[in-house]
């Protein structure tokens, strides 16, 4: 049996109950237009209070987003008389799309006759949207976690991939470099032998050649050392620590003491540098390469200087190494850290210093580049982590 239609004071008393608890109560006809709803029912259809709806003449089957919702409710009562618990999509007049809970139950008069329906509504949005959230961030994580483990397995292979190469590099530079460094020792030798044993036999122009070969013998065996070297950069995976850069830049003068002291050079650090964060190797690499660069250019200056300091005009987190030798064309600036260029073929060099310190910048993500220093000569400035 169905339920007969409540007084409706009492269903005023209802409905006043059911709305502190955030419920709605509702009476509809056998056209299923509402007869009764309270305020808080009213607010998830979408008007300001109950009154408003009633004028209204709203139907509830107008909220139904889908209208096979409506059309099952309504077969499933046929049957129960009562149905507890269907959820199904509203949409309000304002246009919002709610998830509700329905009690609904078959309304007879007092003959039996059905004449209606009544029942109670619960506003379910915020909880299954909150599931529904939760499901798919579920399932985002789940997709997140599988791509991060291909990623991983992509990752490890490419590292042992990787390492197998740098293996195979510094097995094939160390045989290169020998095979090709051993007849070239042995042409230097016997350059050498001629020069001690037959200069007189061969007269200034036989020995002239002679001095040639040697001098491009000794010429190979530097593009071999410095390739050899720019080949292994970053091949090793020696940790970055905090290094003094003075402390570097005093290492390099002392192993070319006998170069500065010859040329009567005067190469100072000043005073204010940084700690960078490098492996001390590398920087050594760095700073001796550009300050082997910096004396063959002011050889033949009255008084060669060479300064190391911090702060290069217009990047004051540069470091810089200035000279004042031969100077630089502004425009072969960018041309001077190619391999194997020389801008000046009367200067001693392999052409390969420059590339090796514009690589050992490029490995702790920074960057170099060269101009016109202040009186005459060159700047180089290069950045490096701050450490």
């Amino acid at each position: 049996m169905g339920a007969q239609s409540p007084d409706r004071a009492d269903m005023e008393r209802l409905g006043r109950a059911f709305g502190q608890l955030r419920e709605g109560l509702f009476e509809v006809d056998q056209d299923f237009r509402m007869t009764y709803i309270n305020d808080y029912g009213a607010r998830l259809a979408g008007y300001a209070d109950a009154r408003t709806l009633i004028e209204a003449g709203a139907r509830s089957v107008d909220f139904y987003v889908d209208m096979a919702d409506h059309d099952l409710l309504i077969k499933m009562l046929e049957s129960r008389e009562t149905v507890d618990g269907y959820v199904c999509r509203f949409r309000n007049i304002q246009g919002e799309r709610l998830w509700i809970e329905l009690t609904c139950n078959v309304l007879r008069d007092a003959s039996g006759a059905r004449v209606g329906y009544w029942g109670i509504l619960h506003d379910l949005t915020l909880r299954l949207e909150a599931e529904q959230a939760r499901d798919r961030l579920h399932e985002e994580l789940l997709d997140a976690l599988a791509r991060l483990e291909v990623s991983e397995r992509q990752l490890r292979a490419r590292n042992e991939a990787l390492q197998a190469g740098n293996q195979s590099l510094r097995e094939f530079s160390a045989a290169v470099t020998h095979d090709l460094r051993t007849p070239l020792v042995g042409l230097k030798g016997f350059a050498e032998m001629l020069a001690e044993m037959y200069a007189d036999a061969l007269g200034d122009h036989g020995m002239h050649l002679v001095e040639r070969i040697h001098a491009n013998a000794v010429q190979m065996d530097l593009i071999i050392q410095g390739l050899k070297e720019l080949v292994l950069l970053g091949q090793d995976s020696q940790p970055c620590s905090q290094v003094d850069p003075a402390r570097v830049w005093r290492t390099v003068l002392e192993n070319r003491r006998e170069q500065v002291e010859q040329l009567g050079a005067d190469l100072r650090v000043l005073p204010g540098l940084p700690a960078v964060r490098v492996h001390p190797t590398k920087l050594y690499l760095l700073l001796d390469n550009l300050v082997s660069n910096a004396l063959k250019f002011t050889d033949g200056a009255a008084q060669p200087r060479v300064r190391f300091g911090f702060g290069a005009p217009g990047d004051d987190g540069a470091f810089y190494i200035e000279d004042n030798g031969i100077g630089l064309d502004p425009t072969l600036s960018s041309r001077v850290f190619e391999l194997f260029y020389r801008g000046d073929r009367g200067v001693p060099g392999a052409g390969i210093g420059l590339a090796i310190a514009r690589r050992v910048v490029q490995l702790y993500g920074g960057r170099i580049w060269a101009e016109p220093g202040d009186r005459r000569g060159t700047r180089f400035c290069f950045r490096l982590p701050i450490g």
